[in-house]
């Protein structure tokens, strides 16, 4: 059987010369061409069309586009029935390359944890990780697909790896070193929300940081690095609540002290 190769860089099952005449093969045909050209309405139009007159229900062709074109519509229900059907149609399929596999495992992951499916996230993030391992959004996701299914361990680990492959993601060195804090890794939270503060543009989190920065320094006996990020964090208007308020105290005894 003939392989045709989209301009997308992907090489999938072809319709062969004898299967022109097959019903449903000018569909998907045109489905390929429309890849081609980015339309990606007349892709979802035209496989879609092709899976209803197709007899060979087996054909991985119209799925795997159909997963491509509602990924690129951020329709992410759609790319994950699509290319989930697409990896099983794929089994045993030697036609099918495991590039192909792999964009569709990984497609599936990212989409089920920006729907917030977590748990389902994890398996095909973690089989994603495996294949690309030094593709720093694949790691974001599923560490925060750990974080959200309270895997605290796992989570830090991958947000440490995004902070190796991409130096300037301030939000993984923020997650990094809160996570460490509560592990009472203290050192380690200090390497990385110290980090973070160097990197972050403000907002609550930085907030925050300036709190467990200060927090720790209080713990270590190192009232002047305390205070100093204490009165950071009152800079930020943090909430009323019983940590602000401790925070004050503290300020003025040291205040009062002639800290």
């Amino acid at each position: 059987m003939k392989k045709w190769v989209l301009a997308l860089g992907i090489t999938l099952v072809a319709v062969g010369a004898q299967a022109q005449e097959a019903p449903g093969a000018p569909e998907l045909t045109q489905c390929a061409a429309d890849a081609q050209k980015a339309n990606w309405d007349g892709v979802i139009a035209n496989c879609k069309k092709a899976l209803s007159l197709m007899t060979d229900k087996t054909h991985p062709g119209p799925d795997f586009y159909l997963g491509i074109a509602y990924a690129q519509k951020k329709d992410y229900a759609n790319t994950v029935k699509y290319y989930k059907a697409f990896l099983e149609k794929a089994k045993g399929n030697s036609d099918v390359g495991d590039k192909q596999r792999v964009d569709a495992t990984r497609t599936i992951g990212m989409s089920l944890a920006l729907m917030k499916k977590y748990s389902d996230a994890i398996p095909y993030l973690k089989n994603a990780v495996l294949d690309d391992g030094k593709n720093a959004a694949i790691h974001y996701q599923l560490a925060t697909a750990y974080l959200r299914t309270e895997d605290e361990k796992n989570a830090q680990k991958h947000f440490t790896r995004v902070t190796q492959l991409t130096p300037t993601s301030a939000a993984s060195f923020y997650q990094v070193g809160r996570l460490a804090y509560i592990g009472q890794d203290m050192e380690v939270a200090q390497q990385f929300l110290g980090q973070f503060v160097a990197l972050s543009k403000g907002g609550a989190t930085l907030t925050q940081a300036h709190y467990l920065l200060g927090d720790m320094a209080t713990k270590a006996g190192d009232n002047a690095t305390a205070a100093e990020h204490f009165e950071k964090y009152m800079a930020g208007n943090p909430a009323a609540n019983a940590q602000t308020e401790a925070v004050r105290a503290f300020l003025a005894q040291l205040k009062a002290a002639g800290g």
